[in-house]
């Protein structure tokens, strides 16, 4: 008798597994309208770049001006407004020290955060640059972009002195969207148009290249992402799809459907277990669970475009930067709380 009921017993356990996971499974995606914070002066244009603080203390933000605020006050702690008529994107050196801001006309701006002042301005773009990246030591920059009906332009420059030290100009078929540093530094990824490549830091040699199919129009990568640990890469473009790749295997691992417009920017989680990602004109920044590649949260604004996400350095938060759509509508900072469900397994 005590083994049949103690048969009867995990029989009932395991049905009860098999409801439990069933449930998960079927679980809806949660749906979260109000941000947990908004700050909505001091841009006169979409923001188009986000980053936090390597402390997680500060935000900035890129438009027509760059901003640095503090987020336990709101307040805002400077506002850089230099040579070029906007920027694209805002990065932070790793020790947090300094910000890297590419312009409109092909300068990239080097700024002091402690002492809101110019730290260096490097030239050698002949045209937009929209995408920046510090390695791992903060010692080198890479910076993509290009002119107009020419081929893209990609350059990786030694902070120290200010020298570009490689120029990878002539292999890209158009403008360089984006670029990322493998978290060990020793690879760099590009994307433009359809590809995405890899090169050596060391010696500039590519490596690898992904090709995405095109259909009927054609297919531009605009987001690149590594994973914390460098095993993924993370694309999304103009067909509204994200693609994960696992590094080792150079094998696709998901495929990720959900957005109805361009996907903008991309951000791992620092646990590398859920993707954000920036929809556009959807008017949404969405959370992938990386283990099952579910969506797990939407992130909706009212009617503002999402351009950029980075998350808090602790994963608890997610920032997305945009703005209104039509001309003179200002540019918004979102921070929205990521849910405990989110990042549970």
């Amino acid at each position: 008798m005590r083994i049949t009921a103690a048969m009867t017993i995990c029989s009932l356990c395991i049905i009860s597994l098999e409801c439990i996971n069933a449930e998960e499974q079927q679980r809806e995606p949660l749906i979260i309208n109000k941000p947990f914070r908004i700050f909505n002066t001091g841009h006169k244009k979409s923001v188009l770049g986000i980053a936090f603080s390597p402390n997680g203390k500060l935000l900035a933000s890129a438009s027509d001006v760059a901003q640095l605020r503090d987020l336990s006050t709101g307040k805002v702690l400077m506002t850089i407004v230099g040579s070029d008529v906007g920027y694209f994107d805002v990065k932070f050196a790793p020790d947090g020290k300094t910000l890297a801001l590419p312009g409109f006309y092909g300068n990239i701006q080097i700024w002091n955060v402690k002492t809101n002042k110019i730290h260096a301005l490097l030239k050698g773009h002949d045209g937009r640059v929209f995408s920046v990246d510090y390695n791992s030591n903060g010692k080198f920059l890479a910076s993509g972009g290009g002119p107009n009906g020419m081929p893209g332009q990609m350059k990786v420059w030694k902070l120290a002195t200010g020298n570009e030290v490689t120029d990878l100009d002539k292999e890209h078929p158009a403008f360089v969207n984006s670029v990322a540093f493998s978290p060990n530094g020793k690879i760099l990824a590009s994307a433009s148009r359809n590809l995405v490549r890899f090169w050596n830091v060391e010696t500039g040699v590519l490596m690898k290249t992904f090709q995405l199919k095109e259909t009927n129009k054609k297919l531009h990568i605009f987001a690149l992402a590594f994973s914390p640990d460098g095993k993924l890469l993370a694309a999304g473009g103009s067909n509204t799809e994200i693609y994960v790749w696992d590094l080792k295997t150079g094998s696709l691992k998901y495929r990720l459907s959900g957005h109805a417009d361009n996907i903008t920017s991309l951000a791992f989680a620092p646990d590398g277990k859920s993707l954000a990602s920036a929809g556009s004109y959807d008017h949404t920044a969405r959370i992938w669970n990386l283990i099952s590649g579910k969506l797990v949260v939407t992130f909706k604004t009212l009617k503002e475009d999402v351009d950029c996400v980075a998350f808090s350095p602790d994963g608890k938060l997610l920032a997305a930067g945009g703005g209104g759509a039509a001309i003179g509508d200002p540019g918004i900072v979102f921070l929205w709380k990521v849910p405990s469900s989110a990042v549970t397994n």
